[in-house]
């Protein structure tokens, strides 16, 4: 891989993202400060332009992350991780529907998550 990849990090749980951002920029991916909102992770996407997002589908705001993630999939085109504790089925099958580039359900380690974004940018 040639370029650092950028992960935006969309999670409301500061403990959790706080760990998988530490996690992931020790295995090389520049990460984005945690991102509590769907709302918020709408209008970074636009700043940032994120290679990848990793999306909790429940988040902290009135946007949940399926929202979210269907909105920066339209601008932006950006592949979408989910990672979830939530078992709503109502929710966890619109986000499956999307076809995510992959769907992980808490607690997710970042070595499960690595081939995922590796696999999306290996020839980058």
């Amino acid at each position: 891989m040639n370029r650092q990849i950028k992960v935006m990090l969309v999670e409301d749980e500061a403990i959790v993202a706080k760990y998988l951002k530490m996690e992931m920029e020790l295995e090389g991916y520049k990460v984005t400060d945690f991102i509590p909102t769907g709302e918020e992770a709408v209008k970074m996407a636009r700043i940032f332009k994120p290679d990848v997002v990793l999306m909790d589908i429940k988040l902290a705001g009135e946007m949940d992350g399926v929202t979210a993630a269907e909105i920066i999939i339209k601008e932006h085109g950006t592949p979408i991780i989910f990672m979830t504790s939530y078992s709503k089925l109502e929710i966890t099958q619109r986000a499956k529907d999307m076809k995510p580039a992959g769907y992980f359900n808490k607690p997710v380690a970042v070595e499960d998550i690595k081939p995922v974004i590796d696999g999306l940018f290996l020839n980058s």
